[in-house]
């Protein structure tokens, strides 16, 4: 009887064992959250295989731990509602492990990084911060850590030249209130985002994702705290620039509350981005010294815009374009668009590339599209009108970059067109 007993025991823990193997166990479990660090897919949910883990995840926000067993998971992705999957991945979840599924752009589609939150508490009075790039679009970043009253002129990055997609390691920093400013990748007069004030409490442990924005070029912050809360910390600026393409070279002056966007900008002639707040506060725009109306112009945080300023000098016309400065999809090309502000054509205009109409039959004051093109060093470039027999503009051995965005100015008048090709990003 008793050697009948003992062998049920030993029978019992080795089921116990292989279920333990097999991670059916108690405590073979870890657990995995939803962060969505996108500027455009307003909610996601999550789900592994087609079993829904997470709903209504909105922009900015996450979802609550999900406990999982440990192995590895069809993590899948779908935009709130709807029963196509956005981007899916295989992912494997570690026993008495937290992850972090973040989700960002990658120009107008979704990517997803995969974050373990066990970092260890950083010594007392300190706090650990690590930084990742979740704008793709926005290319290589600085990120200065620095006092609040700092001189960025004078300040080192605590990361720099941070590629897209790209993790940083963590960093420790004394418990308090820092500024953080992230700019293009060596170049300190192209910010990009500016966080007055981000307090770090003692031992947190936290990672801020670089969110991209609609323009493609600036960025928003999502402080996502280890094992708990996130905190958006939105870009309020957009970028404008001013395009003076009225009669008689007439000059174009524009400003805002806090910005000087063109100072006499003679036509025909573009004029540079200058960020602004996008609430444009104060906007004043003004044709010879006489204001224009601007009250129907209204932009978003993140945008990139273009004022449009042309036609009849004493009565000008005015068109915003919302610029896509996203680079290409694929790496070999290079994306540009034409803008048709010819006084006194009378038509439509078309831009050839390499005798290819990637622009057709653009009217006065709009711009087409902007095309994805393979990029060269000795582009042809020509713009045609059908009311001519000759093109306005032709030039040859033209370099395009690839990932670069481009935009094809025609202004002037009739007689004597005038072509001006800008490099937006």
């Amino acid at each position: 009887m008793k050697a009948k007993l003992f062998s049920m025991a030993i029978a019992s823990l080795l089921m116990a064992a292989l279920l333990s193997g097999c991670g059916g166990g108690s405590g073979s479990t870890g657990t995995v959250r939803l962060v969505n660090a996108t500027h455009d897919f307003a909610a996601l949910e999550l789900y592994t295989s087609d079993t829904e883990r997470a709903s209504g995840v909105a922009e900015s926000t996450a979802s609550g731990y999900i406990e999982l067993d440990e192995g590895s998971y069809s993590f899948r992705l779908k935009t709130a509602g709807s029963s196509t999957t956005s981007l899916s991945s295989t992912l494997s979840v570690a026993k008495d492990t937290a992850y972090s599924i973040v989700a960002y752009n990658t120009g107008s589609t979704l990517g997803l990084a995969y974050f373990s939150d066990n970092q260890s508490a950083p010594t007392s009075g300190t706090a650990a911060l690590r930084l990742f790039n979740g704008a793709p679009s926005a290319g290589t970043l600085d990120v200065y850590v620095t006092a609040t009253d700092a001189d960025l002129a004078t300040a080192s990055p605590a990361v720099g030249s941070l590629s897209g997609a790209t993790l940083g390691s963590y960093a420790e920093f004394g418990k308090g209130t820092y500024r953080i400013r992230v700019t293009g990748a060596g170049d300190k007069t192209d910010l990009r985002l500016d966080i007055p004030a981000i307090t770090l409490a003692d031992q947190q442990v936290a990672t801020l994702v670089l969110t991209g924005s609609g323009g493609g070029v600036l960025v928003n912050g999502l402080l996502v705290n280890q094992g708990g809360t996130v905190a958006a910390f939105k870009n309020g600026n957009a970028r404008v620039r001013v395009v003076a393409a009225v009669t008689g070279n007439g000059s174009v002056s524009a400003s805002t509350a806090s910005a000087t966007l063109a100072s006499s900008l003679q036509s025909p002639s573009v004029g540079g981005y200058v960020s602004t707040p996008a609430t444009l506060d104060g906007l004043s725009l003004k044709v010879n010294g006489v204001a224009i109306d601007t009250s129907t112009i209204s932009v978003a945080a993140g945008d990139d815009v273009t004022l449009l300023v042309y036609g009849d000098a004493a009565s000008p016309q005015l068109n915003v374009l919302f610029d896509d400065n996203l680079p290409a999809t694929l790496s070999s090309n290079t994306r540009i668009r034409l803008v048709n502000l010819v006084n006194g054509l009378g038509s439509t205009t078309t831009l050839n590339a390499d005798y290819v109409a990637v622009a057709d039959n653009i009217a006065f004051g709009y711009a087409s599209a902007p095309a994805s093109i393979a990029a060269s060093t000795t582009m042809r470039l020509e713009v045609t009108s059908p009311l001519r027999t000759t093109p306005l503009y032709s030039a040859t051995d033209v370099s395009l970059a690839a990932q670069k965005v481009y935009t094809l100015f025609m202004m002037g008048d009739a007689a004597s067109p005038i072509a001006v090709l800008r490099k937006d990003r």
